[in-house]
């Protein structure tokens, strides 16, 4: 996880994307995403299962793209 978000951070920093899409529910990336938002003002998308992702994290993201939703596209 510490590998992940400073990654998110340095990519940020370097102007890599303007939209991040984590494809991860744990809270331990609040910080990481409060900080590209707030500080290198980066959009920041979700992506999950909503047995999986943290609420908290939820409330950082600008957008959440739910898995269950995909799954009848996947299934064609």
């Amino acid at each position: 996880d510490v590998g992940i978000a400073t990654l998110i951070i340095k990519l940020a920093a370097q102007g890599v994307y303007d939209r991040l899409i984590l494809s991860a529910g744990d809270g331990d990336f609040e910080d990481a995403i409060s900080y590209v938002k707030s500080e290198l003002h980066k959009e920041v998308w979700l992506h999950g299962s909503q047995t999986n992702l943290s609420a908290d994290l939820q409330s950082y993201s600008d957008n959440v793209l739910w898995l269950e939703d995909m799954v009848p596209t996947i299934d064609k």
